[in-house]
């Protein structure tokens, strides 16, 4: 009996692996259409200039950087001159405070070349929102020959007072490109394996049932 139901959870196993790697084959030969999203991930270089204003509390630090990422549904195109856009996403980090897409924003700028392969080479990031506690943030990444400027900077200033900042010139960053199937193909995914599995249990089962059917007509006669 314990072979038998081994035997059975391979079979079913080796069923869903074949499954899913027809799906797959489908996504592969381009009879499944895989939607992407894209994820653009930003790394900066630790701050090196450190202005620390007695009218903040707390302070930055040379272990500090900009750092953070924006999602596009469709990936930036190749040969882009100073084109600005709006993810549908972001989210920047500057090590004290994280500025997400959904916040209130006085400025959210992004601007972008790339090369002929969709990368990026050039940009302006400028993001500022008004804090809870009467303070701007800013978090801004300039990779910019046009403007001259070369710089990224993270900033908290009160009303009406000097502000905390850290900062690094003409070191900048580097952006790293990752495509993934959106969320919706990813549950067909696990719909599709969770069917199988029930279908190949409901073939199971009803193999069962058709077995004991044939063991009490044989015993009967």
């Amino acid at each position: 009996m314990l072979c038998q139901s081994s035997y059975r959870s391979q079979e079913t196993r080796t069923f869903i692996v074949l499954a899913m790697a027809l799906i797959v084959g489908g996504i592969q030969s381009g009879n499944v259409k895989a939607d992407l999203v894209y994820t653009y991930t930003y790394t900066g270089n630790n701050f090196a200039i450190i202005d620390d204003s007695a009218d903040v509390g707390g302070s930055y630090d040379t272990s500090m950087s900009v750092s953070g990422w924006f999602i596009l549904q469709a990936a930036l195109a190749p040969n882009l001159s100073n084109q600005a856009f709006l993810p549908d996403s972001w989210s920047f980090h500057d090590g004290r405070n994280t500025l997400v897409s959904g916040m209130s924003y006085s400025s959210n700028s992004f601007t972008v070349s790339t090369d002929n392969a969709g990368q990026i080479t050039f940009w302006r990031l400028d993001l500022t929102t008004n804090l809870n506690d009467n303070r701007i943030q800013f978090i801004q990444s300039f990779n910019s020959p046009d403007l001259g400027v070369f710089a990224d900077l993270g900033a908290i200033a009160p009303a009406g007072g000097n502000a905390d900042s850290g900062r690094i010139n003409n070191s900048p960053g580097s952006w790293a490109i990752t495509a993934v199937p959106e969320p919706g193909f990813m549950t067909v995914m696990i719909l599709a394996a969770g069917g199988a599995v029930g279908w190949r249990r409901s073939r199971q089962h009803r193999g069962t049932q058709l077995i004991a059917v044939r063991a009490v007509f044989s015993f009967k006669n």
